[in-house]
């Protein structure tokens, strides 16, 4: 193979690379918030939340349960986890709406 073509080669794949970044976690394409993507570790918000936010947010660190902050991925799965300042049933009432 000769340089140029390699050059070539090599500048496809630096296209591709910037046009559709690779979650380091997951490794699937990081399409919906490329512009966070550095910010976000070179992961999907998805994959950072759960390596870097969701194991120091308290409570278990079962993915599927979720924990004091309202913008946790898995208060779709966890109908009574009411962040703290929430009262009683809120959180529940909140799902039930939407």
């Amino acid at each position: 193979m000769s340089s140029g073509q390699l050059r070539r080669d090599c500048d496809d794949v630096c296209v591709t690379m910037r046009e559709i970044p690779k979650c380091r976690r997951c490794g699937e394409p990081v399409e919906r918030n490329r512009n966070g993507y550095h910010v976000f570790e070179q992961t999907h918000w998805l994959c950072f939340h759960y390596v870097f936010e969701h194991p120091i947010g308290g409570g278990s660190s079962d993915p599927d349960i979720a924990y004091v902050d309202p913008g946790c991925p898995a208060r779709a799965f966890d109908r009574e986890a009411g962040p703290s300042w929430m009262g009683a049933g809120v959180a529940s009432a909140l799902i039930e709406c939407v």
